[in-house]
This record gives structure tokens, C-alpha cells and sequence, in this order.
């Protein structure tokens, strides 16, 4: 994101990922809330990362 910041020239980002299949045990509030906790997690391990409870995956996110 171009501009000024006090606090660097770069942003970086924290990502929860969260899937599932149709079926009668899953609804879109499940997805959400299910994204929304891994994004907390992906935020406690640190800044830039990607967290997803499926795999158990916890990847920092490319530079440039």
C-alpha cells in the first residue's frame, strides 16, 4: 500500500483459512466462526502468517 507511515513502508497481514463441504453437519456460521478463531491463531504466532486448522498448517506469508 503506497504512502506514509510512521511505522514502515510495509503492511503485512495475518490470515485465518477455513473450509468445508455441504452436508448436513455444516453452515456458514461454522465457516466463519471456524476462519475467525484461525485467524487469532495465525495472530499469535506472530506478524505475517497463515494459520489453518485443516492441515495444522502455520506458514509465513511470501515478501517481496
Amino acid at each position: 500500500i503506497p504512502g506514509t507511515s510512521a511505522l514502515g513502508r510495509h503492511v503485512s497481514v495475518s490470515v485465518g483459512v477455513a473450509t468445508f463441504r455441504p452436508g448436513a453437519d455444516s453452515s456458514p456460521t461454522t465457516l466463519i466462526a471456524d476462519a475467525d478463531q484461525n485467524l487469532y491463531q495465525a495472530k499469535l504466532l506472530g506478524k505475517n502468517r497463515c494459520f489453518s486448522a485443516e492441515s495444522m498448517a502455520d506458514s509465513p506469508l511470501p515478501t517481496r
